[in-house]
């Protein structure tokens, strides 16, 4: 966890794992308390096990926990103060002090974001894009997958409620199968807005990996691709 100022000067790091074991962080998020969790994965065991930090605002450890399942990639904190993290096909919910409360399967789910209403989205997918609403429950108000050979890497929410998913498409054009930059759009009952897919280099491998929305309510996109330098024949 790496701290600046706003010219990117390092005001302090810190470091966090369990039993002297590796441990990798997918994600963070700011808290009410002005602290932060992160979330994601502690190794070498198999399978690898959900990691969960949370600390204050100057990155003192709070508390942490290890799950028996594999790993986080995404968690939010709920208006109502507990924790909902996704990864590896799992819902899970954590109170307070890191304590598991419940798990719940979904399906390939990357992302996770909380409506104004306390409904909980979540996204991404590797055979599709998977699109699901679970409430605070855990109980599942809808669960769809859209589209073929497609996968989605993250999600964001719009001013107005909508969602938007960002990953990637292959699609059969004139130079055969090309995996095609694509996202999607939903509104909060599961309906599909729009999908859209795009190549910017006309060569195979382009792919979404984020989104977020402009404060002019577009959405703002990043990813890879692979575009060739001119001279040399590999890609970058």
């Amino acid at each position: 966890l790496i701290k600046t100022d706003e010219k990117g000067d390092t005001l302090w790091t810190r470091q966090y794992t369990v039993d002297g074991r590796q441990s990798r962080a997918w994600s963070i998020k700011a808290t009410r308390d002005k602290g932060f969790v992160l979330c994601g994965s502690v190794y070498p065991h198999f399978p690898n096990e959900a990691y969960v930090v949370k600390t204050d605002s100057t990155g003192n450890l709070l508390w942490q926990n290890v799950y028996s399942t594999f790993g986080t990639t995404d968690i939010v904190e709920s208006a109502n103060g507990n924790f909902y993290s996704v990864g590896w096909n799992l819902l899970r919910k954590i109170d307070t002090l890191g304590n598991e409360v419940w798990t719940k399967p979904t399906g390939d789910a990357l992302r996770i974001s909380e409506s104004e209403d306390g409904y909980l989205y979540i996204g991404g997918g590797s055979d599709g894009f998977y699109f699901a609403k679970f409430d605070t429950s855990g109980n599942s108000i809808f669960q769809h997958n859209f589209f073929i050979n497609a996968g989605a890497k993250d999600i964001c929410a719009d001013i107005k409620g909508n969602f938007l998913l960002a990953g990637s498409i292959n699609e059969i054009d004139s130079l055969g199968e090309n995996q095609n930059a694509m996202f999607a759009k939903f509104n909060p009952m599961g309906g599909l807005i729009f999908a859209k897919s795009v190549n910017t280099s006309g060569l195979f491998g382009e792919l979404l990996s984020s989104c977020n929305v402009t404060n002019d309510g577009c959405f703002i996109m990043c990813g890879h691709t692979n575009y060739p330098t001119p001279g040399l024949e590999e890609d970058n």
